[in-house]
């Protein structure tokens, strides 16, 4: 019975990711890059977080967004979103406001935890760990929403 059980979840999950995977990419890309890449973004702005980035991350010295950085976040974003919104699924995630908690507990316990560990390993600075955590916890929460609401 309860393998029964386990099988029908899966392919009702199968079947509702296959309706959101696409739309889950298309939106939260360039979400993402409003958000978080240097030059047209919000968090990394100067009103934000710029000015503290680049001290912290390079000295003071700005620098010029690199295009094969940007097709790596570009890729990194469409290859996340789709495990993104399996985890939702599977969650049962029904309403925009459950996504944006899943995507802040993702954010804040699964990000944060998994970057800790590089960040201090590599010795960079607290800071600079707050700042990229703070971002992709803000990220994950919106995105969680807008996923959330995509599940409705």
């Amino acid at each position: 019975m309860a393998l029964a059980h386990v099988h029908c979840i899966g392919m009702s999950v199968h079947r509702h990711m296959h309706n959101l995977v696409i739309p889950a990419i298309l939106s939260t890309n360039p979400l993402l890059f409003s958000l978080c890449v240097r030059d047209v973004q919000v968090w990394y702005s100067p009103l934000m977080f710029n000015s503290a980035c680049e001290k912290l991350a390079h000295g003071g010295k700005p620098q010029k967004l690199s295009k094969p950085g940007m097709i790596a976040s570009a890729l990194g974003t469409a290859t996340a979103m789709p495990f993104f919104c399996l985890i939702l699924s599977v969650a049962g995630c029904r309403s925009a406001l459950e996504g944006a908690l899943w995507g802040a507990a993702f954010g804040l316990f699964f990000d944060t935890g998994l970057n800790c560990s590089h960040s201090f390993f590599e010795e960079r600075p607290f800071g600079l760990f707050l700042i990229h955590s703070g971002c992709h916890a803000v990220s994950l929460t919106v995105i969680g929403a807008i996923l959330g609401q995509l599940c409705a």
